[in-house]
């Protein structure tokens, strides 16, 4: 199991939060390959964005959480970005220094993700993906 470095935005620690997602990160490691290292940093995304992994190597292995997601959701969206974190460790999934995303060695360029169409982008081969292995992660089946 990797071993999890916490970051907050201002003042929004939570203990009941943190043995959550540590308990779910724990059950995914033993499905998939994840890094020994992993940044939870939780932060106010807006309303539209519940999750993010970042892609850049300066803030490698970390995955940013919204504060205002309530404990029962935080599951489905820590999982989904595990997956993330999974393919970008794996080599399948990387962001070159212009911007192009590079899946299984194939360069797609995409617009920012708060001004894509949800549908469009889950169309993308890396995202399809991690709705294939998601569901059979949070599911068991």
């Amino acid at each position: 199991m990797p071993k999890i470095r916490f970051m907050y935005e201002g003042n929004d620690y939570d203990l009941s939060r943190e043995q959550i997602i540590t308990k779910i990160v724990e059950s995914v490691s033993l499905q998939i390959t994840l890094p020994n290292d992993l940044v939870i940093h939780i932060a106010d995304l807006g309303d539209a964005v519940y999750g993010n992994t970042s892609l850049d190597y300066r803030f490698k292995n970390r995955i940013t959480i919204n504060k205002n997601l309530q404990e029962s959701g935080i599951m489905e969206v820590l999982v989904h970005e595990l997956i993330h974190v999974n393919q970008v460790y794996t080599g399948q999934l990387s962001v070159t220094r212009t911007g192009s995303y590079v899946w299984r060695g194939r360069s797609y360029k995409v617009q920012n993700y708060e001004t894509s169409d949800h549908r469009q982008y889950s169309q993308l081969p890396w995202e399809k993906d991690v709705a294939k292995k998601q569901q059979r992660i949070v599911t068991g089946k």
